[in-house]
């Protein structure tokens, strides 16, 4: 009787990814950026957006045909994007960019900031 030798797993190539800024956002004005996955690229709008339960958010709209809008919270280990591939993976190309750019500081300081009342004495 002859054992079969199991098969090694193959390794997968990881896909290229690359970020480019175009420009970063101001008052008022959104930021652009270009996404490539492989040899998929996407043009993308964002800006900061008030974010009542921590951390920093963004809206991210696809440029395009179908224009789609994501909502990016940058939280640590709490961060979120509503795209499918976050909700398949927990991790995408969205949310990626943007904590990349907080990383490098390509993005401006957080636009929305919460004070908490002093308490009185």
């Amino acid at each position: 009787m002859e054992a079969t030798a199991s098969a090694k797993p193959r390794q997968r190539k990881p896909i290229p990814r690359e970020m480019n800024l175009l420009n970063a956002p101001a008052a008022q004005r959104w930021g652009a950026m270009l996404l490539t996955v492989g040899k998929e690229r996407r043009g993308y709008l964002f800006r900061e957006i008030t974010c009542d339960i921590g951390g920093r958010a963004f809206e991210v709209v696809k440029v395009g045909t179908d224009e789609t809008t994501y909502h990016v919270r940058l939280d640590g280990q709490q961060s979120t994007c509503e795209c499918l591939g976050f909700l398949k993976h927990s991790h995408c190309k969205h949310l990626a960019a943007i904590a990349k750019l907080l990383d490098l500081g390509k993005l401006p300081g957080p636009a929305f900031r919460t004070f908490e009342t002093p308490k009185a004495a």
